[in-house]
């Protein structure tokens, strides 16, 4: 079974926004930093929402340290470890940065 968001935040070829699916590839730099501000802004939402998955489509519960590893960690680090925040990132200038 695919994790979504899981599946979505790992990969750095497509954003998704209301209109739909656009190709990281082909956002400017404008466009890159406001998807990069959102990102960070909704971390920990994103977070929570990324730990439901994991807890629900594992194959046996959580341990104990696994569970405190999901507590105790910072949702805007953890989004700025993915591979689609990276891939958003390349291109953008350090002044633009949020």
């Amino acid at each position: 079974m695919t994790r979504n968001l899981d599946a979505y935040l790992g990969q750095g070829q497509y954003w998704m926004s209301k209109a739909g699916e656009f190709p990281v590839a082909e956002m400017d730099a404008i466009y890159r930093r406001r998807a990069l501000h959102w990102l960070t802004r909704n971390a920990a939402e994103l977070y929570r929402l990324w730990t439901v998955e994991a807890y629900v489509e594992a194959d046996s519960s959580p341990d104990l340290e696994t569970l405190i590893k999901w507590v105790d960690s910072r949702p805007q680090n953890w989004v700025k470890g993915t591979a689609l925040y990276a891939a958003l990132m390349e291109g953008v200038p350090q002044e633009l940065i949020p």
